[in-house]
């Protein structure tokens, strides 16, 4: 009997440590990552791909990856790849860490060691079109470096917008019947990949692509034939769908989405804002006889444009002899109740193209003076609080118009297009305003359309 127990013993061990290389050999262990280790990534947005040696469900591919630094997303299974796209993108500049825990066998003890491996993310960029005159390309820009890189070579790019987390950049183009077409560049792809046309317009002009937030949806503007007016139309990417958004023969401008997926538009003909929602149709209409640049607040609550009012004749408030056209900025908070502010106040003053700071603390916007004592020919740089309180003058350069203001992501710095109004022949210009030292400086001499690329 005392020589069975050695025997029963050692098959006991052997049959763990078959038991184990067969577990080994049936877990699921990664084969492939995407970006690869050490790999440079031009946005944030990046979508996380891991390859594995046998099909892995969401939930286990849940438990068993982590990310630094973390963030939101959500998960899915393609064969044997899990692939975790991101809600928000991470900041330019971060390296994140992807961990991968090992497969567990008998006795839950770990199959191998974690697998770990890191990328970084590029630092964020400045898009922006050049030349200013005709038709140019767009191109961007490293604030801290100088470096500019070209995204488009056609020469007849038109205007453009950056969507989802900036790894797309949508772009009106010209082509050869007198119209304009409008493509997409994915900014994780290269060559012939990155790019792809969305919609072809013939000798119709689309232009103004204006993605949504979670990249379902382009509004943009489209020229629907001779004799008809510019109408607001939104492009479903998913579907192909395309709806028209005001009357056959109607005008319509200004698309903008909000954080909620809701899409203000300016009507000509109804001379007012139009709140439109993709699953419910119009859900509000704000009466505006301008029709002026507009912005939403970064909560998708409330939503800023200009009004115009008929000033002058002499009152104590507005002493100038004729009458004259203020312009003020109108804030409409949209809930839980309507109301309307007026931030400008001052019946003296044409405040427009505003732009709120994406963490909501300021506004920039151009401002001139009426009065005879503190006109300037161009609008210059002004913040404001959301509450009109604090108002702060940022530029004064008279003969220079400052407007188009694109704040960076992290609401540290904004970049906008200054012009000399006394020497229109001068190119435009893009400059950078440093919220923390006050200082601005030249980022680009002929450049128009500064938009941040995260």
């Amino acid at each position: 009997m005392k020589r069975v127990f050695p025997f029963t013993l050692g098959v006991l061990v052997l049959l763990v440590l078959v038991g184990a290389v067969v577990a080994y050999e049936q877990a699921a262990r990664v084969t492939a990552v995407f970006p690869a280790d050490g790999a440079a990534v031009a946005t944030g947005s990046v979508e996380i791909r891991i390859t594995f040696s046998h099909p892995l469900t969401v939930q286990d591919v849940q438990k068993r990856v982590r990310f630094s630094p973390n963030v939101g997303g959500k998960w899915r299974v393609e064969g044997k790849t899990a692939v975790f796209t991101p809600n928000m993108p991470w900041r330019g500049g971060q390296t994140v860490t992807v961990e991968v825990a090992p497969p567990r066998g008998i006795a839950n003890l770990p199959l191998g060691a974690v697998r770990r491996w890191q990328f970084h993310i590029a630092g964020t960029r400045l898009a922006y079109i050049s030349p200013s005159v005709g038709i140019g390309n767009i191109f961007t820009i490293d604030p801290q470096t100088g470096k500019i890189a070209m995204l488009t070579h056609s020469n007849r790019v038109l205007d453009f917008a950056s969507g989802f987390g900036g790894r797309y950049v949508y772009f009106s183009q010209q082509n050869f019947q007198h119209g304009s077409d409008i493509w997409r560049i994915d900014r994780l792809q290269s060559g012939e990949k990155s790019l792809k046309r969305l919609l072809v317009c013939g000798d119709q002009q689309c232009t103004s692509p204006t993605p949504d937030p979670t990249g379902t949806y382009l509004a943009y503007l489209r020229n629907d034939g001779f004799q008809q007016g510019t109408r607001v139309h939104v492009f479903n990417l998913n579907t192909g769908q395309d709806v028209a958004l005001s009357s056959e023969n109607g005008t319509s401008i200004l698309p903008k989405w909000s954080s909620q997926g809701q899409l203000a538009y300016y009507d000509e003909g109804r001379r007012g804002y139009v709140i439109w929602q993709p699953d419910k149709g119009e859900i509000q209409f704000l009466a505006n006889d301008t029709g002026e640049a507009d912005a939403w607040s970064p909560d998708g609550h409330a939503l800023l444009m200009v009004a115009m009012f008929l000033e002058g004749g002499g009152s104590e408030q507005s002493p100038a002899d004729a009458p004259y056209l203020s312009a003020h900025l109108w804030l409409y908070r949209l809930s839980p109740t309507l109301r309307r502010i007026d931030l400008t106040r001052d019946p003296n003053l044409e405040d427009g193209t505003p732009s709120f700071s994406p963490d909501g603390s300021w506004i920039a916007f151009g401002r001139k003076y009426l009065d005879p004592q503190r006109w300037t020919l161009g609008r210059q740089f002004w913040l404001i609080k959301p509450d009109g309180s604090d108002a702060r003058q940022i530029t004064n350069e008279p003969n220079y118009n400052h407007l188009d203001f694109a704040w960076r992501p992290d609401s540290q710095a904004v970049a906008y297009q200054r012009t000399n109004m006394s020497l229109l022949t001068e190119p435009p210009e893009i400059w950078l305003y440093d919220m923390k030292t006050g200082e601005s400086r030249l980022l680009v001499k002929d450049g128009v359309m500064p938009r941040w690329l995260p």
